[in-house]
């Protein structure tokens, strides 16, 4: 077993239980709940968020957001803290590893993205 750090704490690492792709995206900080909870409707698990600092690298936060209500949590969160988003390092281009029970519904999530005017797909 294997712990890893997120937002609301230690958590134990699970095995995966389908398919994960990266969607790369680029949008505003108010965005972020549109695009999170776009996702896990669809039926799709935010991994986590990476972005690419010149400097430092990759830099890696866990989410682990499965449903709306872990969303919600995650942006209440985030405004209790005043905590600024990975994104705003990189002008809000960042990268989330998602996990779905199989590709259609990636494909599906990537579509939403693609609508919502946000996939980054250079």
């Amino acid at each position: 077993m294997r712990l890893t750090r997120q937002w609301r704490g230690y958590r134990l690492a699970r095995a995966s239980t389908g398919v994960r792709d990266a969607f790369g995206v680029r949008h505003a900080p108010e965005s972020a709940d549109l695009e999170l909870s776009t996702l896990v409707d669809l039926g799709i698990t935010v991994i986590d968020v990476v972005v690419y600092h010149p400097i430092y690298g990759e830099l890696r936060g866990g989410l682990d957001l499965r449903s709306r209500r872990d969303v919600t949590h995650f942006i209440e969160r985030v405004r209790e803290e005043r905590a600024p988003l990975l994104s705003v390092l990189t002008y809000g281009a960042h990268v989330h590893t998602v996990e779905a029970t199989d590709h259609e519904t990636l494909s599906a999530g990537r579509a939403a993205l693609r609508e919502l005017g946000i996939l980054d797909e250079d």
